[in-house]
């Protein structure tokens, strides 16, 4: 498709857990001494159970929470994927509302003349700005 006027807000929301999850994975992690806490590998080889480690509760704090679907879905509601996609819909949206974009006149005429040269109709728009 070459052309955002044939999207769904539904895909959107997908496609943005898409980018947190790359994100997420291509963050750098630091390699040094510290953080490789060798000590702790040491010690607790033989058991394989890192998860009560000091180190571990100090460095592995940022864990990577999908905003929609998850783990145990299918033990869920047969629409809980609908579901947590609504419910990131409405977490968007009241952080749209506390972080609402300021648009002097001319920029809001500018874009709007794109938007309708580009197809979107005029009632659309005007829904969008009453928001």
């Amino acid at each position: 498709m070459d052309s955002v006027n044939a999207i769904s807000i539904e895909k959107m929301i997908a496609d943005f857990e898409v980018i947190r999850l790359v994100k997420a994975a291509l963050t750098p992690f630091e390699v040094n001494e510290e953080t490789l806490c060798l000590d702790d590998i040491k010690e607790q080889a033989h058991t394989g159970s890192f998860v009560a480690c000091d180190y571990t509760l100090d460095y592995f704090m940022d864990l990577y929470m999908p905003h929609i679907g998850g783990r145990g879905a299918k033990t869920k509601s047969p629409t809980y994927y609908e579901d947590s996609i609504q419910e990131e819909i409405e977490r968007l949206m009241d952080e749209f509302e506390d972080n609402r974009p300021e648009l002097d006149a001319d920029t809001k005429a500018r874009v709007r003349t794109v938007l309708l040269k580009s197809g979107l109709p005029a009632d659309i728009l005007d829904r969008i700005e009453a928001m």
